[in-house]
C-alpha cells in the first residue's frame, strides 16, 4: 500500500516593496530562495511465515511545503509593488503545488509497495531506497521547465511575469536529497 500526506505552511515576510519581499524571503529561506518543498519516506514491511521474504509493504510519503507569504511592512506598498508581490506569491504557490503533485505522481507510479513483495529484507530496502532517486528526478524534471521567477525593475517599481516561471539553470539546486527550492532573479530595464 502507498500512503501520501501533504503539509503546506507559509512564512510571513513583512515588506513595503517587492524588493523588500524578495530580500525578506531570502533571509528566511537562504540564498535566492522563496520557498521549499521537501519529502520524507518511510516503510513498514510484513514478512511471510518463513520470515525471509516480504509478504506486503506499506510505503509512506510525506511532502512538506514552506513558502514566503507577504505580510504588511511599516507602510502599504504602492500599486506596482503590491501587484508584483501578489504575482510572485501566486507563482510561488503554483510552483510548490507542482512539486507536491509531481512528487505524489512519481510516488504513485513507482509501485514500490508491489516491487518489494517476495524480496528479502535487504533487497526490499534497496528497492525502497531507489524511491529517493525517483522523487529527486521529479524535482529536477520540474525545474527543467519552471522554478525561476524573474522580477523586472522598471524605475522604482517591480513587475513579475503574469503566469509561469522560467526553467532553472543547471544544476537544479537540490539543497540535499529530498529538498527542492524555488529561486528568483532580478533584471533591470
Amino acid at each position: 500500500m502507498l500512503k501520501a500526506t501533504e503539509n503546506v505552511s507559509t512564512v510571513d515576510v513583512n515588506a513595503n516593496t517587492a524588493m523588500d519581499f524578495l530580500d525578506g524571503a531570502h533571509r528566511k529561506f537562504g540564498a535566492s530562495n522563496l520557498g521549499v518543498t521537501t519529502y520524507d519516506t518511510g516503510f513498514e514491511l510484513k514478512f511471510n511465515k518463513d520470515n525471509t521474504t516480504v509478504a506486503s509493504a506499506t510505503i509512506s510519503l510525506t511532502v512538506k511545503t514552506r513558502m514566503a507569504k507577504w505580510a504588511r511592512g511599516s507602510k502599504a506598498p504602492d500599486k506596482a509593488n503590491m501587484d508584483a508581490i501578489t504575482q510572485v506569491g501566486r507563482l510561488i504557490a503554483s510552483h510548490e503545488k507542482a512539486h507536491r503533485n509531481s512528487y505524489r505522481d512519481a510516488f504513485n507510479r513507482s509501485k514500490v509497495d508491489q516491487a518489494v513483495v517476495g524480496k528479502t529484507e535487504d533487497e526490499a530496502k534497496k528497492i525502497i531506497d531507489s524511491l529517493g532517486d525517483i522523487l529527486d528526478r521529479a524535482c529536477e524534471d520540474l525545474h527543467k521547465t519552471e522554478g525561476k521567477i524573474t522580477v523586472t525593475q522598471n524605475g522604482a517599481a517591480f513587475s513579475a511575469p503574469k503566469s509561469g516561471t522560467r526553467p532553472m539553470s543547471r544544476p537544479y539546486a537540490l539543497w540535499k536529497r529530498g529538498t527542492c527550492p524555488i529561486t528568483f532573479a532580478t533584471e533591470t530595464s
